[in-house]
Order: structure tokens, then C-alpha cells, then sequence
């Protein structure tokens, strides 16, 4: 339900703002300008019961996640947890937001983003990958995420431009050339956390070195099955990515 309201002067659309109410009640709106005086659209936030935790856990439409009150086995006893909003803290690694959740005393480490798409965003092409629009790895409001196949995933604008402002010398251009798409000899790799949740994909082994400062050699030995991972990472070429996941 999106509800007009008055805020302040500003100018233009300046995107979304979230508020906290006493309540613990969580409002997040779009501004924009009206003549002298913004008006923003409120979001009423929206929870769903995370699949597979059903009565444990919940996301929500503006990317939270929320422990369930119920009871839990402590020793011979039962405890009763309360209520609470998981702190989802950022992956140094990957610059996305993950949340730990337990079940049958077994912890599992999930993005953010794809609890809030699996519940909220259709996925009518049963693409693989969630992009974040605006590029912010943090910003897990529904509306900022869309499922997209490998190639969209490393296509956004935002991603583009931000990487080439970033690179300078006149020969900027060679340098995607050998170790990108344009590279006849590149292999696709797909990188991928230690619970083979998907993370991105690069055209090449030389690619992540490129863009994360992982050497390239590494991440080739566990493509090739001599390491099990490399950096914190599983790796794996994309043709056999795609073989194992045809499913």
C-alpha cells in the first residue's frame, strides 16, 4: 500500500529513504519534488516466511529479516526465543549482506538479497541471478532487485560505467580485451560461496584477478579440480557450472 505524504523542500526525485518509528515499525518512501515541498510514497513493509524456515524466519519487502518468537530446545529444557531483527552484517568479501539462520541446531549463512527476490520478486524466466539495479550491494529493497541471466548480471550500466571511470592510460581498453569477453582464448568462470550459492561471473580466471586481486593461478587449480577453493571461494568453469545445474 503506497500512502502520499508531506516531507520537506528538496529537489527532484532523490530515491528511496527508510525511517525507523518507536514502534520498531520500518517506513520506507521514494521523494519527490512538488513545488516547494516533497512528497514520498510510504512502503508499508511487507514479511514472508523464508522457505525451508517456515515459523522460524522471516524477510521483508525492504530487506530485513527477522527471527520468529517460538520455542527451543536448551539442554533437557525448552526456552522460548523472542522476537528480534537479525543483524545482517556485510560480507567483507563480497560486499553483499548475510544472515545466519539455525535450524535442527544446524547454521546456514544466506545473502540478503536473494531470501528478499526468492519471496518478492517473480522470476518468470527461472534466471539464476539476482541483479541489484542501482549497483549498491546493500540496498536489498525489492524494487532494486531482478533476476538476470550470467551475461545480464555483468551488463549493468551502473557497474560498467563505475568500472571505467575507475581505469586510466590510453591503453585501458586493450586491457579489457585480453582478459574479457572480446578474448577469443578467456573460459568463463563462476565464482561461488562455500554453500555453492552463485556469485558472479567473470570471463576469465585473469578477469577475477583483474577486478578482485585473487591470483589467477589459484582460482585455475580449483577450476580444475586440484583445490577445493581458493580465497574463501569455490570456482568453477561456467560449462561445467551449467552442466551440473541444468536441472
Amino acid at each position: 500500500m503506497l500512502i502520499p505524504i508531506k516531507i520537506c523542500t528538496f529537489a527532484s526525485e532523490i530515491g528511496w529513504s527508510s525511517y525507523q518509528l518507536k514502534s520498531g515499525y520500518r517506513i520506507r518512501f521514494s521523494v519527490f519534488l512538488f513545488g516547494s515541498f516533497k512528497i514520498g510514497k510510504v512502503m508499508e513493509e511487507i514479511w514472508k516466511d523464508i522457505k525451508g524456515y517456515e515459523g522460524c524466519y522471516q524477510v521483508s519487502n525492504l530487506g530485513r529479516v527477522k527471527s520468529l518468537s517460538r520455542p527451543l530446545k536448551r539442554g533437557k529444557g525448552i526456552a522460548f526465543s523472542t522476537e528480534k531483527i537479525l543483524s545482517c552484517a556485510i560480507d567483507r568479501r563480497t560486499g553483499y549482506r548475510k544472515c545466519a539462520l539455525m535450524k535442527n541446531n544446524v547454521i546456514k549463512r544466506t545473502y540478503v538479497h536473494r531470501l528478499v527476490a526468492e519471496a518478492f520478486v517473480s522470476n518468470e524466466g527461472n534466471k539464476p541471478c539476482i541483479d541489484h539495479i542501482d549497483a549498491d550491494r546493500t540496498n536489498n529493497v525489492f524494487s532494486n532487485l531482478r533476476w538476470v541471466t550470467y551475461k545480464e548480471n555483468n551488463n549493468n550500466p551502473i557497474y560498467k560505467t563505475r568500472n571505467s571511470s575507475s581505469r586510466t592510460g590510453e591503453n585501458n581498453h586493450l586491457r579489457r580485451g585480453i582478459f574479457g569477453e572480446e578474448n577469443p582464448t578467456s573460459i568463463p568462470v563462476v565464482q561461488l560461496d562455500m554453500d555453492n550459492t552463485f556469485i558472479k561471473r567473470f570471463w576469465g580466471a585473469k578477469a577475477v584477478q583483474d577486478e578482485l586481486g585473487y591470483a589467477s593461478s589459484y582460482i585455475t587449480r580449483v577450476c580444475k579440480g586440484k583445490s577445493p577453493a581458493a580465497y574463501g571461494f569455490k570456482w568453477v568453469y561456467e560449462e561445467d557450472y551449467l552442466k551440473e545445474n541444468k536441472n
